[in-house]
């Protein structure tokens, strides 16, 4: 069947081979149900719509690739994809709404533009290639991007100063107050998609803690893992809300209460794997983030 025949507002249509009644199909697709028998009901697909059903996979790929490098923040790739796929459609949002997540980190002027974008385009309906529920997760991914960069910048406050204080580690988490969480709370949909994230984030550092009072081996290797992957991350989600400060604050404390311990000895006979410098070191690491934790309001 070709276009026009057959063909009314996007329908086609056809005879049911069952029962001869009228059925129709929609536009793009090559098969659906007779109403009347409840039959299958099929017709071949014309050229517009392969040549529509190419691009419109096209554009979806393009939106999936886009949040691929989201998830491994390469937001630079994330853009070109999004604008690939504008080029492809530009009557879905789908592609403003990657950009805004993008440039969210580099350009805020940039990035709220094109949420402006998407917004007014959303009042036409929403994305096929981008549910809402998919694009919350993706501001929950960008909070996870988030904690991670400011988990380097923590690391680096305590490899770059000989002695880390409360306002050391104050000032880390003032500049982002002021200069970025202020500015992404200014959209309320992104402001609770971060305290949610970061809240999940500290429950799943609570729900995964197995530090205990054994002086073994997995024990220490326990602590190491959270010393290296957790820590950092999980005392950077108070930047964002001051209010996790006091669960945190148990989480770090249980931390320091199994490193405590009298390891010394059992790293000294090697039945443990293990340096009195190292756990003097994640010591006075986590003292300074309790004393920074204390002051926070």
């Amino acid at each position: 069947m070709v276009p026009g025949t057959g063909e009314r507002m996007g329908v086609f249509s056809v005879t049911c081979p069952s029962c001869g009644a009228p059925a129709q199909i929609p536009f793009g697709k090559s098969s659906g149900i007779c109403e009347f028998c409840g039959g299958q009901v099929h017709r071949n697909l014309c050229d517009s719509e392969f040549a529509s059903m190419k691009k419109n996979q096209e554009f979806i790929d393009s939106i999936r690739a886009s949040i691929h490098c989201i998830q491994n923040r390469d937001y630079e790739t994330a853009i070109d994809y999004a604008e690939k796929a504008s080029k492809l459609d530009s009557t879905d949002p789908a592609p403003m709404m990657i950009k805004y997540i993008s440039f969210l980190g580099s350009d805020f002027r940039k990035a709220t533009s094109f949420s402006a974008i998407a917004k007014s385009m959303m009042k036409d309906g929403g994305s096929e290639a981008l549910t809402q529920d998919e694009y919350k997760e993706l501001l929950a991914v960008f909070t996870y991007n988030y904690l991670y960069e400011k988990d380097k910048d923590l690391k680096r406050v305590f490899a770059n100063m000989r002695k880390v204080r409360p306002d050391d580690i104050q000032n880390v988490g003032r500049y982002e107050r002021m200069k970025r969480i202020e500015d992404y709370f200014t959209d309320p949909e992104l402001k609770d998609a971060m305290i949610t994230a970061c809240s999940d984030y500290v429950k799943d550092c609570e729900d995964s803690m197995k530090v205990t009072g054994e002086l073994s081996q997995s024990n220490w290797d326990e602590l190491t893992e959270i010393r290296n992957h957790r820590l950092f991350t999980v005392s950077c989600t108070v930047f964002v809300d001051p209010g996790l400060s006091g669960r945190v604050t148990q989480y770090v404390q249980k931390y320091r209460s199994a490193l405590n311990q009298k390891w010394e000895p059992l790293f000294k006979k090697g039945t443990v794997n293990g340096s009195k410098d190292q756990v003097n070191v994640y010591r006075y690491e986590a003292d300074s983030i309790l004393s920074w934790l204390r002051t926070v309001r």
